[in-house]
C-alpha cells in the first residue's frame, strides 16, 4: 500500500511564495472573481429568466446576503492566514470533519463554476454575437481553447502576473460600468422605477425571487476568494480583512448596472431579456451607440478572462491546501509547487483538464449559454452551505480561543446571515425547480450526501488539518 504521507519533502522545499502580492492585488483578486461585466452577460441574464423585472431586487438581496457573510471572512482573516481558506476556517472552528466536508462543498462550487462561467460564458459571448456564427455547430468549442490556454499559462507562471493584470484591467472595467450605467439611467428617463426592487414584477410571488437568488447570489461569489491567497499576501492579517471591505464597496456597482439594464430594456419586457442573444450589448447599442457596444463586448470578454485567472488562484491554492492536509487530493502528487514559479502547477493542470471536459459535456447537452447557467443552481447551493458552516464555525472559534466576544460581529450577523440563507434555500427548492434546473438541484443533494459520508470516513485517518497559519 502506498503511504500518501511518505513524500513530504517537496512541500518543504517548494511552498507557496510568501509576500508575493499586496493590498491592491488582494482587492482585485476578489473583484476579478466577481467579474461584474461577465455577470451581466451570463448570470444576470440567467437571473432575469426567473426574476424578470425584479432582477435588481434579487441582486440587491444577493449583495446584502453576501455582505453579511463577508463579515465571517473578515473576522476569521484577522486570526487565520492560510491557503486552506474556507475549509480552514471550518476546521479551526468546528473540527476536522466539518473542515473536510466544507472542502468537499468548495470543490462542488469552484470546480463547476470555473468551466461553466469562464469557458462556456466566454465562448457563448462570441458564439451568440451574430446568427452567422451561432449557425455553425460546435464552433463554440474552438473559442474555448485559446481562452483556456492563456489562462493556464499565466496561472502556471505565478500569482503576481495574474493579479498585476487583474487590478489594472479590473479598475478600467468598474469605471466603465459605473459611468455608462449612470448615463443609461439618465437617458432612460420615465422608464426609471422603484418597482424593480419589489415583488410586483413577479406577481408578488416569493419562489421566483429566491430561486433566482441562488443564481444571483453567485454574481457576488468570489468577494471572499481573497482568503485563499493569504499565504502569498503581504501582512495578510491586515490586508485580507481590508480587501474584503473594499471589494464589497466596489461590488455595489453590480446593483447599479443591473438596474440600468433592466430599465433600459423595459421592466415589463424582461422575459425577452433572457431569451435574447447578448441583451446587455443590445441595451448599450440602443442608448450609447455601436462604439460603446463594441467597447462593452471587449470589457465583458476580458472580464471572463480575469475571472478565469482569479478562480484559478483561489481554487488551486485551496486545493493545494487540501493536498497538503491529505484530505482530498493525494499529498505526494499534489502538495507540491513549481520550483521556480512557486505555483501549485499540478493542481492547475488538473483544474484545466477537468474544466475543459465539463464545459465540453455540459455545452454539448444544453448549448454553451444554457450549459453555463444551469449548473449555478448547484454552485449557488454549495456556496451558501459553505458560508453557513463558516458562520457557525466563527462562533465556536471565538469561544474556544477565548477571543473577546463582540455580540454583533461574532453572533448576531452570522446567525441572521444563516437564517436568511436557509429561507433562500427553502423557497428555492420547495417545490423542486422545474427541468432542467432540477437536474442540478438533485445533483447538489447527491453531492452533499457523498460529502457527508466522505468526511465521516476520511476524518478517521487524519489527525489535524488546516494547521498552516502565516503571519
Amino acid at each position: 500500500m502506498v503511504d500518501d504521507n511518505k513524500d513530504v519533502e517537496p512541500v518543504k522545499n517548494y511552498g507557496l511564495k510568501r509576500n508575493a502580492v499586496g493590498l491592491i492585488h488582494a482587492v482585485f483578486q476578489s473583484q476579478s472573481h466577481v467579474a461584474p461585466a461577465a455577470d451581466i452577460a451570463l448570470l444576470i441574464t440567467g437571473t432575469a429568466a426567473i426574476a424578470l423585472g425584479a432582477t435588481p431586487l434579487v441582486i440587491l438581496l444577493a449583495w446584502a446576503g453576501y455582505f453579511l457573510l463577508v463579515n465571517t471572512n473578515y473576522q476569521f482573516s484577522k486570526y487565520i492566514s492560510s491557503a486552506a481558506g474556507y475549509y480552514g476556517f471550518a476546521a479551526n472552528g468546528l473540527g476536522k470533519r466539518w473542515g473536510i466536508f466544507t472542502g468537499w462543498l468548495f470543490l462542488g462550487n469552484e470546480m463547476l463554476a470555473y468551466p461553466a462561467f469562464a469557458f462556456l460564458g466566454s465562448s457563448s459571448l462570441i458564439y451568440l454575437l451574430t446568427p452567422q456564427i451561432s449557425s455553425i455547430p460546435y464552433l463554440w468549442i474552438v473559442f474555448i481553447l485559446p481562452f483556456m490556454f492563456f489562462v493556464f499559462i499565466i496561472e502556471y507562471l505565478g500569482i503576481k502576473p495574474s493579479l498585476n493584470y487583474a487590478w489594472i484591467a479590473g479598475l478600467i472595467e468598474v469605471l466603465f460600468l459605473v459611468i455608462t450605467s449612470i448615463i443609461i439611467i439618465f437617458l432612460a428617463g420615465p422608464s426609471n422605477t422603484a418597482s424593480v426592487f419589489t415583488l410586483a414584477p413577479v406577481g408578488g410571488k416569493l419562489q421566483p425571487v429566491f430561486l433566482a437568488f441562488i443564481i444571483g447570489f453567485t454574481t457576488l461569489a468570489g468577494s471572499g476568494s481573497v482568503v485563499a491567497i493569504a499565504e502569498e499576501t503581504k501582512e495578510p492579517k491586515r490586508n485580507i480583512p481590508m480587501a474584503l471591505v473594499l471589494v464589497m464597496i466596489i461590488d455595489l456597482s453590480v446593483i447599479l448596472v443591473t438596474y440600468a439594464l433592466t430599465v433600459g430594456w423595459g421592466v415589463s419586457n424582461m422575459g425577452t431579456f433572457a431569451t435574447s442573444p447578448d441583451p446587455g450589448l443590445i441595451v448599450y447599442k440602443k442608448y450609447l451607440g455601436i462604439i460603446a457596444e463594441i467597447a462593452f463586448a471587449v470589457i465583458i470578454y476580458n472580464s471572463y478572462f480575469m475571472f478565469g485567472l482569479a478562480i484559478n488562484n483561489s481554487l488551486s491554492r485551496t486545493s493545494y491546501g487540501m493536498a497538503r492536509d491529505n484530505i482530498i487530493f493525494p499529498k505526494r502528487y499534489f502538495a507540491v509547487t513549481h520550483p521556480k514559479y512557486k505555483t501549485p502547477h499540478r493542481i492547475i493542470i488538473l483544474i484545466t483538464v477537468f474544466g475543459f471536459f465539463f464545459a465540453l459535456i455540459n455545452g454539448l447537452i444544453f448549448g454553451p449559454f444554457n450549459g453555463g447557467v444551469y449548473p449555478f443552481i448547484m454552485i449557488g447551493l454549495m456556496l451558501i452551505l459553505t458560508h453557513m458552516i463558516n458562520n457557525f464555525a466563527l462562533i465556536r472559534y471565538v469561544r474556544a480561543n477565548k477571543i473577546k466576544m463582540k455580540i454583533l460581529q461574532h453572533i448576531i450577523i452570522p446567525v441572521i446571515g444563516s437564517a436568511f440563507l436557509i429561507l433562500a434555500i427553502y423557497y428555492s427548492f420547495v417545490p423542486l425547480p422545474s427541468y432542467p434546473y432540477s437536474i442540478y438541484a438533485i445533483a447538489a443533494g447527491v453531492w452533499i450526501i457523498l460529502g457527508i459520508i466522505y468526511a465521516l470516513i476520511k476524518s478517521r485517518n487524519v489527525e489535524e488539518i488546516a494547521t498552516v497559519n502565516v503571519d
